[in-house]
């Protein structure tokens, strides 16, 4: 890995690189607005309560969190990444108000004995571990008596060592140089780093292409493009030590810790490497912590049938963002109710599904009110999850 992991040269002078989010087309606007005002009507809700009441059928919602920056990382990390502290406490206030949280531990504890979900249930993760999901996230969360979910990339933890796509967006950020070589897949690729769009189409090739790499593979094409582009100044450090997770766990315990793999490497492309990545994870979180990990989130979403046989033999539930969005529960329906309903199917626990935290506490509302997504699904036959 480059020495962006963990070495601040310089002050930055950090140069353009288009990766806000983008705009929702008109067509997605309109959807967006009907989505917003099925919840602001009260219809969304009133859906979700006939449906607990009279079908016996419930949902809950798993949020996906990353980084909570702070004012000296935010600069290093990709804002589609992060959400801002203000937000983050703004929605973990709406949800200790009005919501019911719950750990994932106890979340698959209800699905594996059938019982059904309180409506409003909901489930609060991070991906990777960032430093400051104990300095910024983790005080929050004690704030409002919230539990939380800790997924760890424990090989990135035992390293100190920053996540791949921070390396690689800092790098484009402070760099000196503007031209770039890569051979991607086999087939030479140059750049040429002169405005935002074409940092930003350079910048997603990239990472699309590192999320299949192996990690030897990875950290190679990191320090070719570290040495082409000559960044003035590196990050400071953002992940977690095994040093910081003993604190996390010491000073917050309702937060718990999961694994994300050792090496955060994609499952669906690799599920050979499940068995491997599944024993190297758990057994380090063991012996930093003492604590058996008991959950998993598949790094960037991607699974199939070997890695969910992999993840089950050793682990109690995995998560991933999913077509249908929210965890179902379905204890009291009868069989011919199932059947003529597959979408009430219990979920999987080997494929649980999550929503991307949304920078919009409206949008966080209508995810977790219990209508969501069946209401808007039957009235407008589509189903709004995307983040912005």
């Amino acid at each position: 890995m480059s020495p962006a992991s963990t070495t601040t040269r310089l002050t930055p002078t950090l140069l353009p690189l288009n990766t806000e989010r983008p705009a929702p087309k008109l067509k997605k606007r309109a959807v967006r607005l009907m989505h917003e005002l099925s919840y602001q009507s009260g219809l969304s809700s009133a859906y979700g309560w006939l449906r607990e009441s009279l079908m016996g059928s419930s949902v809950a919602s798993i949020l996906m969190y990353h980084s909570v920056p702070s004012p000296a990382e935010q600069p290093w990390m990709d804002p589609r990444n992060c959400l801002s502290a203000e937000q983050f406490e703004g929605q973990m206030r709406f949800l200790a108000n009005r919501r019911h949280v719950v750990s994932v531990d106890a979340l698959t504890k209800q699905l594996a004995a059938g019982e059904p979900i309180r409506r409003g249930t909901v489930a609060i993760t991070f991906d990777d571990g960032y430093l400051n999901n104990l300095r910024v996230a983790a005080p929050i969360l004690a704030k409002y008596g919230l539990p939380a979910t800790l997924y760890l990339a424990t090989a990135y933890i035992s390293a100190g060592e920053n996540q791949w796509i921070d390396t690689l967006y800092s790098a484009f950020r402070a760099r000196s140089r503007h031209t770039l070589l890569l051979n991607l897949a086999s087939e030479p690729m140059v750049w040429q780093l002169t405005g935002a769009a074409e940092c930003e189409a350079a910048y997603r090739a990239i990472a699309q292409h590192l999320i299949e790499c192996l990690p030897a593979e990875r950290q190679a094409l990191l320090r070719l493009i570290d040495q082409q582009l000559a960044p003035t100044a590196y990050p400071p450090r953002l992940t977690m030590t095994w040093d910081d997770v003993r604190e996390l766990r010491s000073h917050y315990p309702n937060v718990t810790l999961g694994v994300h793999t050792a090496n955060h490497i994609d499952l669906r492309t690799h599920s050979h490497k499940t068995d491997e990545e599944m024993q190297l994870s758990i057994s380090r979180v063991l012996s930093e912590t003492g604590e058996r990990p008991q959950h998993l989130a598949f790094p960037y979403n991607r699974y199939n049938d070997e890695a969910i046989a992999g993840a089950a033999d050793h682990l109690r539930s995995a998560v991933a963002i999913a077509d249908d969005p929210v965890v179902r529960s379905t204890s009291r329906l009868s069989m011919t109710t199932r059947k003529a309903a597959p979408m009430l199917s219990r979920t999987s626990l080997y494929a649980l599904p999550r929503l991307e935290a949304p920078q919009s506490l409206t949008l966080l509302k209508s995810w977790t009110n219990g209508g969501f997504p069946d209401v808007t699904s039957v009235l407008f036959g589509k189903v709004w999850t995307q983040p912005y």
